[in-house]
């Protein structure tokens, strides 16, 4: 079973590997299994694109310290 299929049958957390099951827990935690595959892309894109200039804005905060 991969976290990118969440509607197969739940199995043990040691029977998957460690990015599929803290992909399962941020689906189940979010709510991200009840959308659709386009909509789950697109929450997902706007996460990553959200992380990604905080993570820059803090590098260039960070680095003018030093």
């Amino acid at each position: 079973m991969s976290a990118f299929d969440i509607h197969s049958k739940p199995t043990d957390p040691k029977a998957l590997g460690v990015f599929d099951y803290w992909y399962l827990q941020y689906c189940l935690t979010t709510g991200l299994y009840m959308l659709e595959p386009w909509e789950r892309r697109l929450f997902n894109s706007v996460v990553l694109g959200v992380l990604t200039v905080s993570a820059g804005i803090a590098y260039r905060g960070i680095s003018a310290f030093f």
